[in-house]
């Protein structure tokens, strides 16, 4: 029902009710989650042209990589992953450790760094 979505999404501008983060955020998940990555990153850029923004919060980039990656378009997430360590350069490095050391297939230091992560 991601069109139904969208359409509500709009219409909450159209009706001057106030698209917070977490609307935002629910969208570009949604989208991306099922392969829309073109709307993701739509609605991701009207974020960020609002006064909050992303608010310090990384998981509207995560879901756009996630959506990227699960469409194997390994490349294009590799560069939107770079073009984040502006804003998140630790969570950044630390998701570019954890790539490499997949590719390396050390997939047991790649689960250490990702619990670093996490705690």
């Amino acid at each position: 029902m991601l069109d139904l979505a969208l359409d509500l999404f709009n219409d909450m501008k159209t009706d001057g009710i106030n698209r917070n983060f977490v609307t935002f955020d629910t969208m570009i998940r949604g989208l991306c989650s099922e392969g829309r990555i073109e709307d993701g990153f739509a609605i991701l850029e009207l974020m960020e042209e609002t006064k909050e923004g992303s608010k310090g919060h990384v998981s509207p980039y995560n879901s756009i990589i996630y959506g990227l990656f699960k469409q194997n378009r390994f490349d294009e997430a590799s560069e939107f992953l770079s073009k984040m360590g502006k804003l998140f350069p630790r969570a950044v490095d630390r998701s570019t450790t954890i790539v490499q050391k997949c590719k390396e297939g050390t997939i047991d230091d790649a689960k250490n760094v990702y619990d670093k992560m996490i705690d």
